[in-house]
């Protein structure tokens, strides 16, 4: 992975998912946003970054994962 590489993966209705996008947006964050389709099942990311849960949002910066989003905002 790149320095400082930074990817959201999220679901479109997820209102925790919105507010790590907006607080990405506020601070000029770069990142790379990956839907999540639950209805085919979920990622291989998804399930190797968040293997307890299995739920989004899951912020990864730099190969490690922020699965709380009130942590990813701050």
């Amino acid at each position: 992975m790149a320095n400082n590489e930074v990817i959201l993966l999220n679901f479109w209705p997820s209102m925790f998912g919105l507010g790590l996008r907006v607080a990405l947006a506020e601070k000029e964050v770069n990142y790379e946003y990956k839907e999540e389709d639950f209805m085919s099942g979920k990622s291989p990311l998804l399930l190797e970054m968040n293997p307890i849960h299995k739920f989004v949002p899951v912020l990864i910066h730099n190969g490690k994962p922020i699965c709380v989003s009130l942590v990813g905002v701050h």
